[in-house]
């Protein structure tokens, strides 16, 4: 029987146990998009689940008018605007970053939550055992029967788990905040994304631009995000993972689920099926619907870099109204890119007669304004569709001005896509001070069978980049690693046989035959070898920014590889400042745990210097440059927004990124663990025959490294200087690993023989010898520019000389990196194995 005393339960007079208190772009595929309305715009559905999409159209279009959906679609094309990533990048950014600043803090909250609920448990035993008695007591004063016993048992412990609960301020339902935050969090971004595909819910030229650069937003086998996903690798992926995640969380939990916990785990689980038809669902589009001509920068031809917004010169607009300026992303921005509208209609499969679309009337300072251009061979870009359109202004002719005023458009296309575009420029006018220009147009839609995957194909230049020339430079390259690896290892291996077998001869005689005999060679530097290098903030920094730029052009080659960045415009460099933002932390972790080993002291100031070092390189180069482009009225100008923009990077994501990493270094690897004491006293270096100096040393070492590239460096300064888009990047992958074995090939045969020279200052010598590769390609560049290009002009040659400086530098930063780590590892294995008395 449960009996009560003195303790007040429910109201009764009854005593309670105590208890304490405690704690924009091209337009791809516009011309397939629908503008008019919603109901223009219809499903493609796959054949075993047509019934099920079918199903979901009415609610998707009550979701996507929705306020949290507008709120996340906004979010999602703020992110992309400003951080000018690819669309497939921009996701996964946004992803990251809605889990790291809303959903990992709810999931600590709720398992904050959890953990004192489970103590909350431990104590109820107790509870329980004392209402017992005290019911037992209860029910003999009162005569209570067995039902109203019980009926206030249960009542007072759900009241005493209720007091527990408000003293620790852990109410269950706190620990569901994530699932309330999260389900309609992603929900809102799945229908955003979904409205970015299907244009709505306004299908205005910002809607069409956001869909074009969604179709050449993706990457390796899904380069298209608002085609089909044939394969359905993505959707039933989506449906796996969500499927793991649930089945861990059940597997994760200690106590047996209820009833409804069990219902609730069905229910998600049925889910993920469900979701994988939801991915699945793809839109088609209707066809003669508006396609936009964006005019983009006219310019001198052999300057391709010296470029100006398309109507400096005073080519007029079309009649056609919409909106005037196409709002670059940060890397468009710092590439020069600068779209505007074109005013000419043009439709999809629409064909259009000659016509004209406007008139410049002539007077003298537009007469001269196109005698310049004429005469100085300005060309102009024009985009259709993310394709490139290249066109001349005029020709020179008999000390005669020529200006071209017909545009014919010959537009291929495969089914509801855009393969290619071709300019004829015709009608050639003679430019004379008071004659009108009257500019036409004409557009001639062909059907072709290319399909969309291979309409970039055209404008590579396949003969030149796959000259035999160029695969004879990588077999030679090739041949050249085999060649210095077997002859380095043979070297290394007889020469440290016989210092070996020399040294441990040594140890045989006794002391005074030591001393009175010859003694030489790297081992008697043993105690000075480790010691650290002079100014070693400055070398634990270049450590740091060369790891960091190593792994930054590594990943950007596999990225475009796989990628196809070079089809994108702006996508390279905007991957690389991506790649190069959240590859701080490494920057931060070699270069501080190097400068904790040498014994730094002043780790603030090495960690500043690691991160802004190679960025305040390269803006103070870039805005030198900026001064003269500011001054040209060029379209290089860098605007003042994207200028905050690359500040806000550096400030908020390279540099408290970079200090995660230093103190992780620090932490992790700072202490030195050299396999030979140090010496307190500075061994003095002997003197030795002029080769042997640092200086020679580092001169030469810089040949060969060079020699692996040179090919490959005329490809790549005749993609970025003239009119070639590189696409190799297989090619530049194998020359990247090739020129990182030679180089630590050459860079470990220079230390060695500064060693056996007595001289154990290798650290600076090993950097600086793998560096000089940077300095060979810059007198390369130098003679590429008198002897390859035709370039003239203050603008065009300080641009150019900066950025090869820049491109020279952070490849000798990379280099001599690679160099470094090389050494360091040859030298700590050849001090290992000696022993040292």
């Amino acid at each position: 029987m449960l009996k009560f005393s003195n303790i007040k339960l429910l109201g009764t007079n009854v005593r309670l146990c105590p208890f304490k208190n405690r704690y924009k772009p091209l337009l791809t595929y516009i011309a397939n998009n629908p503008t008019d309305s919603v109901q223009k715009r219809h499903f493609s559905f796959h054949s075993t689940v047509e019934s099920v999409i079918k199903a979901q159209t009415g609610i998707f279009k009550t979701l996507s008018e929705s306020t949290p959906v507008e709120y996340a679609q906004n979010f999602l094309l703020t992110v992309h605007d400003n951080t000018g990533l690819p669309w497939w990048a921009t996701i996964v950014c946004s992803t990251v970053l809605l889990r790291t600043c809303i959903t990992l803090p709810l999931a600590v909250y709720q398992h904050y939550i959890m953990a004192k609920l489970e103590n909350l448990k431990l104590e109820m035993p107790d509870i329980v055992k004392e209402l017992k008695r005290e019911t037992a007591i209860a029910v003999k004063m009162y005569n209570w029967d067995e039902k109203m016993a019980r009926i206030t048992f249960n009542r007072s412990v759900r009241k005493q788990w209720n007091n527990l609960i408000v003293r620790d301020n852990c109410h269950p339902f706190k620990a569901s905040l994530l699932l309330w935050f999260q389900i309609p969090m992603w929900i809102s971004i799945s229908i955003a994304i979904r409205n970015l595909v299907y244009m709505l819910p306004h299908q205005d030229l910002h809607a069409q631009i956001t869909f074009t650069e969604l179709s050449v937003g993706g990457f390796g086998f899904i380069p298209n995000l608002v085609q089909t996903d044939t394969s359905l690798i993505l959707p039933i992926a989506l449906g796996i993972i969500n499927l793991a995640i649930i089945e861990v969380s059940v597997l994760s939990k200690i106590n047996e689920p209820t009833k409804v916990q069990r219902y609730i785990t069905n229910f998600f689980r049925g889910f993920s099926i469900f979701m994988v038809t939801v991915a699945a669902s793809v839109p088609s589009y209707d066809e003669n619907e508006e396609v936009v001509l964006w005019m983009n920068t006219v310019g001198p031809y052999h300057n391709r870099q010296e470029t100006y917004a398309y109507f400096s010169l005073p080519f007029c607009v079309g009649t056609k109204e919409t909106i005037s300026h196409y709002h670059e992303t940060l890397s468009e921005a710092l590439q020069g890119v600068e779209l505007e509208f074109s005013g000419i209609e043009i439709e999809f499969k629409n064909n259009i007669p000659k016509v004209e679309y406007c008139a410049v009337p002539m007077d003298e300072e537009k007469y001269k304004a196109f005698v310049y251009a004429v005469k100085n061979h300005y060309w102009y870009q024009m985009y259709i569709d993310d394709l490139p359109i290249w066109g001349v202004v005029g020709e020179v002719k008999d000390n005669n001005y020529y200006i071209w005023t017909h545009k014919k458009f010959e537009i291929g296309f495969n089914g509801k896509q855009i393969i290619d575009v071709n300019l004829t420029s015709e009608d050639k006018v003679l430019l004379a001070p008071k004659d009108p220009l009257r500019f036409t147009y004409e557009v001639i839609w062909k059907r072709t069978d290319t399909k969309f995957e291979d309409r970039f194909d055209k404008y590579l230049d396949h003969n030149f980049f796959q000259h035999r020339i160029h695969w004879f430079s990588i077999f030679n390259s090739f041949m050249m690693v085999i060649f210095l690896v077997g002859l380095v290892s043979m070297i290394l291996m007889r020469t440290l046989r016989k210092d070996y077998a020399r040294y441990s001869k040594d140890e045989d005689i006794d002391d005074m035959e030591r001393d009175l005999g010859d003694e030489y060679g790297w081992k008697q530097v043993h105690g000075d070898v480790f010691r650290p290098a002079s100014n070693n903030l400055l070398f634990s920094a270049l450590i740091g920014a060369g790891h960091q730029l190593t792994t930054v052009v590594f990943c950007v080659i596999v990225f475009a590889i796989l990628g196809e960045l070079y089809t994108e415009r702006g996508s390279l460099l905007s991957t690389a400042i991506f790649v190069y933002a959240v590859t701080s932390p490494i920057n931060g972790y070699f270069g501080g745990s190097l400068y904790a080993r040498m014994g730094g002291k002043v780790w603030i100031k090495q960690m500043l210097a690691s991160a802004f070092m190679l960025p305040a390189f390269v803006c103070g180069t870039a805005f030198f440059i900026n001064f003269i482009a500011i001054y040209y009225h060029a379209s290089r100008a860098i605007p003042f927004g994207t200028m905050v923009a690359v500040t806000c990077i550096c400030l908020f994501v390279i540099l408290p990124l970079t200090l995660v990493g230093t103190v992780l270094g620090r932490n992790l690897a700072g202490q030195p663990d050299y396999p030979c004491r140090i010496n307190a006293v500075p061994r003095p270096i002997p003197e030795k025959k002029w080769f042997m100096e640092p200086g020679v040393i580092i001169l030469v070492g810089g040949v060969l490294p060079f020699a692996s590239i040179f090919i490959e460096m005329y490809f790549i300064f005749t993609s970025f200087w003239a009119y070639k888009i590189y696409y190799v990047y297989g090619f530049m992958l194998l020359v990247f690993i090739i020129l990182m074995i030679v180089t630590v090939c050459v860079t470990i045969v220079c230390t060695y023989f500064l060693l056996n020279a007595e001289d154990y200052r290798w650290q600076w010598t090993s950097f600086l010898a793998a560096a000089s590769t940077a300095g060979y390609v810059y007198v390369y560049a130098i003679y590429y520019f008198f002897f390859k290009t035709k370039m003239y002009g203050l603008f065009q040659t300080a641009f150019y000389f900066g950025y090869m400086a820049l491109f020279s530098g952070a490849l000798g930063i990379m280099c001599g990196t690679v160099g470094y780590i090389g050494t360091s590892i040859f030298v700590r294995k050849i001090y290992s194995t000696v022993k040292i008395d």
